[in-house]
């Protein structure tokens, strides 16, 4: 995908904005998933969390998380989600019913660091991770 930018008063210049590829995401992932509105949801504890991304191979967009908590040093699932790379390839997006409501995840990616939400309907962040890519064997 090329964008165009202005640089100074006449000069158009086009720049390959990379686009976020499968491949770039695939792997595990690994840091903390922290609560940021306990009046929102005010179950919400803090966790340290490992993310499993494996490629939908029927779907060049789409990936699986397998999300574990760390407790103790031992991980426990908290199940899969999938998600979908988003329209312009920058982020992998996920609506998703909780407790009867429509929530939404989306992470961004910028080499081995990922960044992202959950928001409850309103919009309203709900939690806030921090994941760095591990190492591949």
């Amino acid at each position: 995908m090329k964008s165009w930018i202005l640089l100074g008063s006449a000069a158009l210049v086009a720049v390959a904005v990379a686009q976020l590829t499968v491949s770039q995401v695939t792997g595990d992932w690994e840091g903390d998933s922290k609560c940021v509105n306990l009046n929102a949801m005010p179950g919400c504890k803090d966790e340290h969390v490992v993310y499993h991304i494996i490629p939908i191979h029927r779907n060049s967009n789409q990936v699986l998380i397998n999300a574990d908590r760390v407790v103790d040093k031992k991980p426990i699932s908290m199940g899969e989600i999938l998600f979908t790379i988003d329209g312009k390839g920058s982020a992998i997006n996920n609506e998703m019913m909780i407790n009867g409501s429509k929530h939404y995840w989306n992470f961004v990616i910028k080499g081995d660091k990922m960044t992202g939400t959950l928001k409850n309907k309103d919009k309203v962040v709900l939690r806030q991770i921090t994941l760095k890519a591990q190492k591949k064997a």
